[in-house]
Parts: C-alpha cells; sequence; structure tokens
C-alpha cells in the first residue's frame, strides 16, 4: 500500500494469502479481479492482520477524501495513472473552491452533514469524476 487509508499500514508487507507475505497460498487461477475483489474484502472488515491498522470509519473516510491530494503528489502515480491527473487537478479544485465557502456558512452548523464534494470517486468508463453523495445520519 502506498496512499494512506486507516485499513493497511503504507510501505508496509501486507500478511494476505494473495501477497509475497504467503507465497505457499499463491493460487496462479486468481484474476485481478479476484485479487481486487480479496483487498477489497479486507478494506471492509476490521480483523487484524500483519500490516493491518485500526482505524475509525470517520478516519476512513478523511483518508479516503485526502487520497486524491495525496496521490497527485506521487510523481509515480502521476507517471502510471496520466489520464487522471487532470482529472484529479479538477476535482482538487472544486473542492478548494467550494471548502472556504462551506466552511464561513457551516461556522455554527455542527451536525453531522455531508457535502457531495466530501467523497470523489473516479469513473473509468466515462473517463470524468463522478459524486458519491452519501446520505446524512442522525
Amino acid at each position: 500500500m502506498i496512499t494512506p487509508n486507516g485499513r493497511f499500514e503504507t510501505d508496509t508487507k501486507l500478511c494476505l494469502s494473495m501477497t509475497d507475505f504467503h507465497p505457499e497460498s499463491w493460487n496462479p487461477a486468481w484474476t485481478i479481479s479476484t485479487i481486487l475483489t480479496g483487498l477489497l474484502s479486507f478494506m471492509l472488515e476490521n480483523i487484524p492482520t500483519e500490516g493491518s491498522t485500526d482505524s475509525s470509519n470517520v478516519v476512513k473516510r478523511r483518508m479516503a477524501t485526502e487520497s486524491l491530494e495525496f496521490n497527485i503528489k506521487d510523481k509515480i502515480f502521476c507517471e502510471l495513472f496520466p489520464e487522471y491527473v487532470e482529472e484529479i487537478n479538477e476535482v482538487l479544485k472544486v473542492r478548494h473552491d467550494f471548502l472556504p465557502q462551506a466552511a464561513t456558512t457551516s461556522s455554527d452548523n455542527t451536525s453531522n452533514t455531508s457535502s457531495p464534494l466530501d467523497t470523489f470517486t473516479l469513473n473509468d468508463e466515462a473517463g470524468q469524476a463522478s459524486e458519491d453523495i452519501e446520505t446524512p445520519t442522525s
């Protein structure tokens, strides 16, 4: 893992059956899809394993929001994913332009509400940023 995410330590070997931590459990029938599904399942649970870290969902959400800014500063990320650099910069500009306004208009509001700009995902098929809007919980 390179990007801080609240589930796994960065730059640390992960104790997962699909990593070189357990070469004896490697299965050549695994595909990129099955490996990513396995990583997703580990991201969504809190079972401790070598290389994992324990953090709250709030911290994980904050790190997810900060991941675009983290990755855009990473030279290797930009070299590997040049098609996303401009898109990420546009998303970050919108956030930057929106957040100062949101901070001044909601300074008296202490409720647990989310902005549509809190979480962004990249849409591979459409090649454009899409919003993942979550409804606030009370």
